[in-house]
């Protein structure tokens, strides 16, 4: 979802809720970490990144508590970003092909945009312990 998108789903009046969803076979898989692992050996990474991040909390938080209600309809693998992103929704929908999964955690890498706030929120301590071990 784009910043520009947003906008403008938020600002139309006949919008009345905002749905994502993936093309195709998935929802959304999140970063590309063998061009993360480029980016950040590369002299601007750092800042790149950090923008990177900056933008992807802002958009889960308009996500999260924007003024219109929002549906991840996961219709396939939703690992990553793509799983923060269902996690700041105000509803989830999945289907028999619907995966979730955070696996830069198996990288030893955090998830950036709030999923370990999120997670454990929506399905326990317990619950979200298990997934973010496992990845």
């Amino acid at each position: 979802p784009t910043a520009e998108a947003r906008k403008k789903a938020t600002a139309a009046p006949a919008v009345k809720a905002i749905v994502f969803t993936g093309a195709g076979k998935f929802f959304m898989a999140g970063a590309d970490i063998p061009n993360l692992r480029k980016l950040a050996s590369a002299s601007t990474g750092a800042d790149v990144m950090r923008k990177g991040l900056q933008e992807g909390h802002d958009l889960m938080d308009v996500v999260e508590s924007g003024p219109k209600p929002t549906v991840a309809a996961v219709n396939g693998p939703a690992l990553g970003g793509g799983l923060e992103l269902a996690m700041a929704c105000n509803a989830r929908v999945g289907t028999k092909t619907s995966i979730y999964g955070l696996p830069e955690l198996k990288l030893g890498i955090i998830p950036g945009m709030g999923g370990t706030q999120r997670l454990p929120r929506l399905i326990g301590v317990a619950g979200a312990g298990k997934a973010m071990l496992s990845g």
